[in-house]
């Protein structure tokens, strides 16, 4: 099992690209697991559906999510 909280595992993190980002209500003070997990499942979809990158994609899209506020 692997911590999806980059707060308490800091080397967590993954690169910063350009594109879309899914919104997040502003008074939420870290994503909710909903709103990762569909940027996550975005990521899946834009890269073609290629398995086996779930959690690149999980830590990617919560990365994505704390850096936009």
């Amino acid at each position: 099992m692997y911590n999806t909280n980059a707060a308490q595992n800091p080397k967590a993190s993954v690169p910063i690209e350009q594109g879309k980002i899914s919104t997040m209500p502003a008074s939420e003070p870290f994503p909710s697991h909903e709103s990762i997990r569909d940027r996550a499942y975005e990521l899946y979809e834009e890269r073609g559906r290629e398995d086996g990158r779930e959690q690149q994609d999980w830590f990617k899209a919560e990365h994505e999510m704390r850096v936009r506020k």
